[in-house]
């Protein structure tokens, strides 16, 4: 890992460390509720899912949140986190980047890795759509509370990932089983 003179993760260090982790985390997350919570034999999980997650970590969950909460955030919110930055960035995350850009993404990219249109893909998103925002604010919102306030910059998107396992795990087990139409 590269250390900037001040301690941080450098800028291009900080991105290939949360896109990485992200994509791994993001796959093992899937590949562990497959084989513990569904009970599913080795032989029996599904790659091809796994590989959904892994590719939804590494684009939108490293990727953009990087470019979101690394760059745009701190460019927004300039200084110290006072409560007034901190709760709007929650604001922003919570209120319009994961219910209408997050969300929708995972259930698109899940559905042409099933090989369906972007069409019907929403479709199965807007089905449970509410229920899967408000399952993201459970965990999200405090989270986000505490990645705005203490995390350093740098660190923000491999927080994330470290509390998003289980939710991964969560939504893995809640919408990881392919939609029969």
């Amino acid at each position: 890992m590269l250390l900037s003179e001040a301690g941080a993760l450098s800028s291009g260090a900080a991105f290939l460390f949360g896109v990485s982790l992200t994509s791994f985390k993001t796959a093992l997350a899937d590949a562990w509720t497959q084989r513990v919570i569904e009970r599913k034999l080795m032989k029996d999980v599904d790659l091809r899912r796994v590989g959904i997650f892994a590719l939804y970590g590494l684009l939108y969950l490293g990727a953009v949140q990087y470019c979101l909460w690394a760059i745009l955030f701190p460019r927004l919110f300039p200084g110290a986190a006072t409560t007034r930055s901190v709760l709007c960035q929650v604001a922003i995350d919570q209120g319009l980047h994961w219910p209408f850009a997050a969300i929708p993404a995972f259930h698109i990219m899940k559905g042409l890795g099933e090989r369906r249109s972007v069409l019907s893909s929403l479709r199965s998103c807007r089905e449970v759509w509410w229920e899967d925002v408000k399952a993201c604010w459970t965990v999200w919102v405090p989270a986000g509370l505490i990645n705005f306030s203490v995390m350093p910059i740098a660190l923000r998107v491999p927080f994330a990932a470290f509390v998003s396992f289980g939710y991964t795990a969560f939504v893995s087990f809640r919408r990881g089983a392919p939609v029969v139409e």
